[in-house]
């Protein structure tokens, strides 16, 4: 999986995956943001969580792994304006 793109989609729990054959971004099916959560203390903007991303290994086996994350941003104003539509 190293080298791969995502983009997490917050607001729907979905993982969009970067397809190199057309250089655009896919809603990835098999791969989902399990929870996540937000914190903010002073200047600090926190997102944690965990997200299950499918890793195909060979046209017929495929297996499913979890991540944990954890987003630090200094300055929350900035960073909260991502999660508004």
């Amino acid at each position: 999986m190293l080298g791969l793109k995502y983009i997490v989609g917050f607001k729907d729990m979905t993982i969009y995956k970067f397809d190199t054959v057309t250089n655009k971004y896919f809603e990835d099916d098999w791969s989902f943001l399990v929870e996540y959560e937000t914190f903010t203390n002073r200047n600090i903007f926190m997102v944690t969580g965990k997200l299950t991303i499918y890793n195909k290994i060979s046209e017929s086996d495929g297996r499913n792994e979890t991540f944990s994350f954890k987003l630090i941003f200094d300055n929350k104003e900035e960073i909260n304006n991502l999660f508004k539509h």
